[in-house]
């Protein structure tokens, strides 16, 4: 069999590079010709064309349709957009010397579009959440793929440390329900790093952020603080050094009081309720400075929430009164539930069943 593969190896000519490229989809079941195009480096209907003939040569198969998105982000099926390359063929192919650096750059920049594109038909709900989850699932072997590569590589190589970085951002949705919490923190910790070799220290305070959340999911409390506090740090060093009212200063307060209301939720699971009144206070304040009603009405049920375990019913039902007007006021109907139940907790607490 090898001396097969040899002899048609060797046949190609100019089309060795292109099977040599396929390679990198070893992964994955099947690919389509936007991926090979991305890997390529060439257009779309140029890589078309490519496979066109490799599989003429019975060196590809269809692997029939999947779901894109197209350039407005809605799902269509192509019935013709997938390839596969036989098993023992790709070990072949691979085993003739590595793939160039830059072709594993493209095919991990093009898998983040791709986790971009998923989590934007998912966010558009009704048939969008299927769809996007579809195509997710679909090129998530070659996701995997591309993001540890870049993971392997971003100490080394700046446009790997960018995709490193980009990936837990591109597909917040979609990873949500498809990595549990200790791949998550995988990712957000090479994500961290990447970003401090980049010099970006607004995406590192996020992806610091966002390790502590998913420390939190575990329930590790005390591990999330340390991750918050590396996260308000960095947003406080931005603060000072930005304009009062820039579109920088802006995010950065936004982010500010994110992490401080995550510090309230940590030392609230860690049943420090008054800790935690101090977060939610400072919270509060800079939801109000910056107009962000959502934000208020949260920190104000999270206020009334650490009253009650403060046995201050009173105090609790009055922030849960007013979180429920803003949750009003915004058409939030998941918040306006919540502290209705909330309220029904306090008074039940009062005795006034």
């Amino acid at each position: 069999l090898n001396a097969t593969f040899e002899a048609v190896w060797q046949s190609l000519g100019e089309l060795q590079p292109t099977l040599a490229a396929l390679a990198l989809f070893g992964e994955g079941t099947s690919f389509d010709t936007a991926a090979a195009a991305a890997v390529l480096g060439v257009e779309e209907a140029e890589a078309g064309a490519r496979l066109a003939v490799l599989a003429g040569r019975s060196l590809l198969s269809r692997a029939g349709g999947g779901p894109v998105a197209t350039g407005g982000e809605g799902p269509r099926l192509s019935p013709e957009g997938r390839w596969t390359l036989h098993a023992l063929l790709r070990a072949f192919v691979a085993g003739q010397g590595p793939v160039p650096e830059d072709a594993w750059a493209r095919l991990a920049g093009h898998f983040v579009e791709v986790c971009g594109q998923a989590d934007r038909l998912y966010k558009q709900g009704g048939d969008g959440v299927q769809a996007g989850l579809t195509l997710f699932d679909l090129e998530w072997p070659h996701i995997q793929a591309g993001q540890e590569w870049a993971a392997a590589h971003w100490e080394a190589n700046e446009e790997a440390a960018r995709l490193c970085s980009d990936f837990p951002d591109a597909g917040v949705y979609c990873l949500s329900l498809r990595l549990g919490a200790r791949e998550r923190i995988d990712w957000l910790e090479a994500a961290a790093q990447a970003a401090r070799r980049l010099g970006n220290r607004a995406v590192e305070g996020r992806h610091l952020g966002n390790l502590g959340l998913a420390y939190a999911a575990l329930g590790e409390a005390r591990q999330s603080i340390a991750y918050y506090e590396q996260a308000l740090a960095i947003v406080r060093g931005i603060l000072a050094a930005a304009r009062r009212g820039s579109p920088e200063w802006a995010v950065s307060r936004r982010a500010e009081g994110s992490s401080l209301g995550n510090l309230g939720n940590a030392y609230t699971a860690l049943g420090n309720a008054r800790r935690a009144v101090e977060y939610y206070e400072e919270a509060l304040a800079i939801a109000r400075e910056i107009g962000d009603r959502r934000g208020e009405g949260s920190r104000l049920g999270n206020l009334g929430n650490a009253y009650a375990e403060l046995s201050d019913v009173r105090r609790a039902i009055e922030c849960h009164e007013q979180a429920l007007a803003i949750a009003r006021e915004i058409g939030d109907r998941r918040g306006e539930g919540a502290n209705l139940g909330n309220l029904g907790n306090a008074y039940t607490a009062l005795g006034e069943a």
